[in-house]
């Protein structure tokens, strides 16, 4: 019988997998259509509708666009034509209830129009000359989205007199944290934490997606600076763990999520960013689903918070250079010139590792209790 509701709960899962991959797919591909046949959205789309019951403000980036109607629950919704790049909005019913808006730092926008001026202006040559159309990789939420785009930079350019290695991104940390995430994580995670990962995989790489799908001469340059690509691709993280729903997860599920990176990577400017914005957006929900806040007061609070995205990077450079020269690097220096190159990286990431284990042993002790009084567990 336990082998029975293994393999039923297994094949679940399986199909609620396919199902949700097939949903994203559906919003990326109906603009597209539309944008082919003529029809698509204009500068003149209209804003996200809130489905928390928020206002739903004129999209940022495009203040003077009027509308007289919401985009469908699913409908991916570009703002400023097909080229536009720096406001992509997806209209949700899902767990955060609420439309998501992805807009990139101003300093991002500015890279892109560069690299469209030069998609427009270069002509085809060798290493970072040429211009090779990036092709479509199917969104599964998996580890072949990564390994597919990576292969299909590579493709690309492998026969070029001076070859270019693919951005880094897609295998140093999309495609080690989809494995790592789904592989390791997802057995010690609540049935609410192991649904929000299987719509945050997705929705990670439907923004890449959406970025190529978008202009494919400008991602296929910014696929060539690979610090810009991997700042554009950080700087969707936050919309898609709040678009799947991080703010409704029990504090376990949000401890173990967020001692699942290794510290060097958290560590970062761009890893550092996006958890200072993660945690601000998720201040006023959690003020929501308290009773401190109503729906729309916290959903203008996010709009806010999303709109100051090129402040916070410029804080926490700042703050990041400073600590990193003044104390981190000595701190290293010190600890690694005492106990061998790597012991600290080692010393901070068992320290994580023990973290989440004393946070399971919290869970358990928790669920235990519960069960004893005679109360449900809320998760």
């Amino acid at each position: 019988m336990h082998t029975s509701n293994t393999t039923e709960e297994t094949s679940a899962e399986q199909q609620s997998k396919s199902s949700n991959a097939d949903h994203l797919k559906d919003k990326l591909n109906d603009p597209l259509q539309a944008s082919a046949s003529g029809s698509g959205p204009s500068q003149d789309a209209p804003p996200p509708s809130n489905s928390r019951g928020g206002p739903s403000p004129t999209p940022l980036g495009n203040p003077e666009s009027p509308g007289d109607a919401s985009p469908k629950v699913g409908q991916v919704q570009f703002f400023g034509g097909a080229g536009d790049l720096g406001n992509i909005a997806i209209a949700s019913g899902g767990i955060s209830g609420g439309a998501i808006a992805v807009q990139q730092t101003k300093v991002q926008q500015k890279k892109r129009v560069q690299h469209q001026k030069n998609a427009s202006s270069t002509p085809e040559g060798t290493g970072g000359d040429m211009y090779a159309p990036p092709g479509a990789v199917p969104v599964t939420g998996a580890y072949d989205f990564y390994q597919g785009r990576h292969d299909d930079f590579h493709d690309r350019y492998m026969l070029a007199v001076n070859p270019l290695p693919p951005p880094t991104y897609y295998l140093d940390y999309g495609g080690k944290y989809n494995l790592r995430f789904n592989d390791e994580l997802r057995p010690q995670l609540t049935s609410a934490g192991k649904a929000w990962l299987d719509e945050t995989s997705l929705a990670l790489q439907q923004g890449i997606e959406n970025e190529r799908a978008g202009n494919p001469p400008g991602f296929d340059y910014l696929e060539k600076d690979d610090p810009a690509f991997t700042a554009f691709a950080y700087g969707t993280h936050a919309d898609a763990y709040l678009y799947a729903g991080l703010e409704n997860l029990n504090p376990f599920d949000l401890a173990m999520i967020g001692t699942t990176p290794d510290v060097q990577d958290l560590l970062t400017q761009s890893g550092l960013s996006q958890a200072v914005e993660t945690g601000l957006r998720l201040l006023p929900y959690w003020g929501e689903n308290l009773g401190l806040l109503d729906n729309n007061t916290a959903y203008l609070i996010d709009q806010l918070v999303r709109a100051g995205r090129p402040d916070i990077e410029a804080v926490v450079g700042v703050v990041h250079s400073i600590t990193d020269q003044q104390v981190v690097q000595p701190l290293v220096s010190y600890i690694d010139g005492h106990l061998g190159t790597g012991a600290t990286e080692f010393i901070a990431n068992e320290a994580r590792k023990r973290l989440q284990d004393e946070t399971k042993a919290a869970r358990t002790w928790v669920e235990d209790g519960l069960q004893q009084l005679g109360i449900p567990i809320p998760w």
